[in-house]
């Protein structure tokens, strides 16, 4: 008797513990998801190691929500009932903690089925893998294999009735798990309103009325960074005009690639529109050039060693400093080794008359199109008002 206290007392730390790690995941995976969908975040996530593992791609997917609500919210949601249950039967709040410790197990049993069901969405539908997924995934297993230590004897054979009493002696229970989705779709809600998208539907809608009515512009779809997966003809084709300095298109750029890396028959371009008249005819005063340099270093990094994307990046990761410096000798050659390329190569490409030329073709590429700021961004060939926030994209996509 007393070794069967012993380990149902360190099983219930263990739970205690193991919920309160998930909860701590859930919680960094939900401020991801809202950062992602609502273009607010500065820079990508810290997993986003590769095309495969990838947490931004997985948080733009569609499968990152519930009839609208994050799935991170509700594991947040369900943890918090678990540490309920397993706190009223360990110090028996409730006139039967018996079948209370029962109600944790199987619902520490539902979120393992659904880590099942996450997991293999992320493997077969979608081929891309968040780790702070995979931790919840791990922790959910866990916790399953330590709660067999955990409940009342005969556990099984009183699914039954433990069933019948969630409408009898424990309406308590069912009412805490009912809040869940409940409670999941007013706290959504109440981010989104806070945000000024209480009225998301009505946003979408209006984004994709003007969207289908705007003239299409006629882009090259060689010139630029270009990003597909697919195979065959792309279904949506974006293309994104952007100044490196521009904080709104440091922020767009991870909602816009993770929404890319999500879908296969997605093609991104991006292209450059300095606010600088130095390399933009369009703009009516000149700068300092340094916009100028930084988008001619993207593309020469691309020419040099097909490392565009990687200049792309580190460009607008270290924004900051960037600002802090307009010496483009200052910081080129440390983003010339992080990203592989040979530093008088880089520097030379950007000097040459053929870049200038470049850069200012993408230009009127924009200014032709009556781009007003930056971002612009165009889904097959029609400007998308709003277009750095997720939902309004995905809303595109499904009509297409």
């Amino acid at each position: 008797m007393q070794n069967t206290s012993w380990l149902r007392n360190k099983s219930f730390l263990l739970l205690i513990l193991f919920s309160l790690a998930t909860i701590g995941v859930h919680a960094y995976l939900t401020q991801q998801h809202y950062e992602i969908n609502l273009g607010l975040s500065e820079g990508k996530s810290s997993c986003n190691i590769s095309a495969t593992m990838n947490c931004d791609a997985v948080a733009a997917s569609s499968y990152s929500k519930i009839f609208g609500v994050p799935v991170a919210i509700l594991g947040v949601l369900i943890q918090l009932v678990i540490l309920i249950l397993l706190v009223s039967s360990r110090f028996a709040l409730s006139s039967d903690p018996d079948r209370v410790r029962r109600y944790s197990l199987w619902t520490i049993l539902f979120t393992a089925l659904v880590s099942v069901v996450m997991g293999s969405l992320s493997t077969f539908a979608l081929g891309t893998f968040c780790l702070y997924c995979m931790a919840a995934y791990a922790l959910s297993f866990l916790s399953l294999l330590v709660a067999a230590f955990y409940p009342a004897p005969g556990a099984l054979q009183d699914f039954g009735s433990d069933v019948a009493g969630l409408f009898t002696s424990h309406r308590w229970v069912l009412i805490l798990l009912l809040t869940v989705p409940a409670l999941g779709f007013v706290g959504n809600r109440v981010i989104l309103s806070s945000y000024g998208l209480d009225r998301l539907q009505s946003v979408l809608d209006e984004s994709r009325a003007v969207w289908a009515a705007s003239p299409a512009q006629n882009f090259s779809l060689e010139t630029g960074l270009v990003h597909y997966q697919g195979t065959l003809e792309p279904k949506m084709t974006i293309v994104e005009f952007a100044d490196f300095r521009c904080i709104h298109c440091k922020m767009a750029y991870p909602t816009l690639h993770a929404f890319v890396e999500g879908r296969k028959d997605v093609k991104f371009i991006f292209k450059t529109f300095p606010l600088d008249g130095k390399c933009n005819k369009a703009m009516e005063r000149n700068g300092d050039g340094l916009t100028c340099q930084l988008s001619a270093a993207a593309f020469c990094a691309e020419e040099i060693g097909q490392k565009g994307w990687a200049a792309h990046h580190w460009i607008f990761d270290r924004q900051q400093d960037w600002r802090a410096s307009s010496d483009f000798e200052t910081l080129g050659p440390k983003m010339a080794e992080e990203i592989g390329v040979n530093w008088d190569q880089l520097k030379a490409c950007t000097q040459t008359d053929a870049m200038q030329e470049k850069l200012q073709a993408m230009s009127k590429e924009g200014s032709d199109a009556k781009i007003r700021g930056t971002p612009a961004i165009f889904v097959n060939g029609k400007m998308v008002e709003r277009g750095q926030f997720l939902p309004v994209l995905e809303g595109i996509y499904r009509s297409l």
